[in-house]
């Protein structure tokens, strides 16, 4: 397992394009689980209001677009008290650890989506989760704020350390891939040799 997914938080038409009148391939039910893909904003022409969508894959290969509304993250239980005002919109699992009292527990990388964010950004903050064994406790291994994020937030493995590799959106649209090395709780970004 290398991510904790979205849920549905009621029945959800899965559309093959965003926006509310394009067509809908199925009904999701609630509950469904959701790997997020992409995202994009849409101006509703009947009031004006823009729609959030996101792209998903629901099941092994249905892929489609849902109104991000209904759909949030179960924030893992562990981290869930390091929210703060920040909501996550997106939680990966980075690798599993074993702890002498709890048994198994998770590392995470979360994206962090502020209130007052530009609606065409799917994240303003990235933040990393290690587990203290001595403490029994989650500590913040990293954390950079002012991002432009854009999904996919993805998590891999070099051979030795984990990784993960997110994307930033310029002003102008264009975006640049950022990637991360761990080596232990030690998060290193991987610069590109020109």
């Amino acid at each position: 397992q290398t991510c904790a997914l979205p849920i549905l938080k009621l029945e959800a038409n899965l559309r093959i394009e965003p926006g509310r009148a394009t067509t809908v391939i199925r009904k999701l039910p609630q509950g469904t689980k959701l790997e997020v893909l992409e995202r994009s904003t849409i101006q509703r022409s009947d009031t004006g209001q823009r729609d959030v969508w996101l792209k998903v894959r629901s099941g092994k290969d249905q892929v489609g677009w849902v109104l991000s509304t209904l759909a949030e993250f179960d924030v893992p239980e562990g981290i869930a008290p390091y929210t703060e005002s920040y909501a996550y919109s997106a939680v990966k699992i980075l690798q599993e650890v074993e702890d002498a009292e709890l048994g198994r527990v998770f590392w995470y990388v979360v994206g962090e989506r502020s209130a007052t964010i530009d609606p065409s950004i799917d994240f303003d903050g990235i933040r990393v989760f290690t587990w203290n064994g001595p403490r029994h406790r989650y500590e913040t291994a990293y954390r950079e704020r002012k991002l432009r994020g854009v999904y996919p937030l993805t998590v891999g493995n070099d051979g030795k350390n984990t990784t993960f590799r997110f994307y930033v959106l310029a002003a102008d649209g264009t975006r640049t891939e950022r990637n991360f090395t761990m080596n232990g709780v030690i998060v290193r970004e991987s610069r590109k040799r020109p």
